[in-house]
């Protein structure tokens, strides 16, 4: 059966997969010889890298490596401009343009550019635009660490789409990869004092809500649930909270 190139298909991912072809076919792997002579059953029996590149681009139905780059490179570019078109239809609240691009590439309402575009600039509009074609309010962005729009609202100080996301149902307290933080800590760390009072609402982010201060709120969660506060590590929740408290 014939591969086909979608728009998580990456040149970079392929180079990777062929390495590995090649280090199960000089380790004698039957599976990885069998996959091989199905695809070339004209390939050498001391195959290089080449000509496991080779190999790949016939599963995609084209003829060589360099095919196979030039074709992900152009549906880049396509996937690309329909990111942008969709960015554009959706800032102008042209809901027929974003719906047609839709039908044709589907993979958009997953894509997290327009409404992370549209918490960093706090254009309220623009994201319930999109929240109502069918956009995840926690649709996340695995280029920047699983960074939710919520994470963006907050260092951005979006009010407004922040309260939006709230409302349609975001988690409060998704963790990041790559600072292993809440939006709280994001609002925090960018002296978003609004977005930190909004958030402090509704976290149960007992650290970021003890150091910063919301001890009402922290003896709430706490309340519900204490075995938080003997959690063992290099501190507790309670190490954050002001000495008189």
């Amino acid at each position: 059966m014939t591969r086909r190139i979608t728009p998580q298909t990456t040149l970079d991912n392929l180079k990777k997969e062929a390495k590995r072809w090649l280090k199960e076919l000089r380790l004698d792997d039957p599976e990885a010889w069998a996959r091989l002579r199905r695809a070339n059953p004209k390939a050498p029996v001391a195959p290089v890298l080449r000509d496991v590149q080779y190999a790949l681009a016939l599963e995609f139905g084209l003829p060589g490596w360099k095919d196979l780059k030039q074709a992900i490179e152009a549906l880049a570019k396509k996937d690309v401009e329909a990111k942008d078109a969709f960015l554009a239809a959706c800032f102008q609240h042209n809901r027929e343009g974003a719906e047609t691009l839709i039908k044709l590439h589907p993979e958009l309402l997953h894509s997290p550019a327009a409404l992370h575009a549209a918490a960093e600039l706090d254009n309220e509009e623009a994201a319930e635009f999109l929240l109502e074609l069918g956009v995840s309010p926690d649709v996340e962005d695995p280029g920047n660490g699983g960074q939710r729009p919520l994470h963006v609202a907050a260092y951005n100080g979006a009010v407004g789409v922040a309260r939006l996301l709230i409302k349609r149902g975001a988690k409060i307290d998704p963790v990041d990869s790559r600072h292993d933080a809440t939006p709280l800590w994001f609002a925090m760390w960018a002296d978003q004092t609004r977005i930190v009072t909004l958030l402090s609402r509704y976290s149960r982010d007992v650290w970021a809500l003890s150091f910063t201060g919301f001890v009402e709120r922290v003896r709430e969660v706490l309340g519900a649930e204490p075995g938080i506060a003997k959690l063992s590590g290099a501190s507790t929740p309670l190490f954050w909270l002001p000495d008189d408290e």
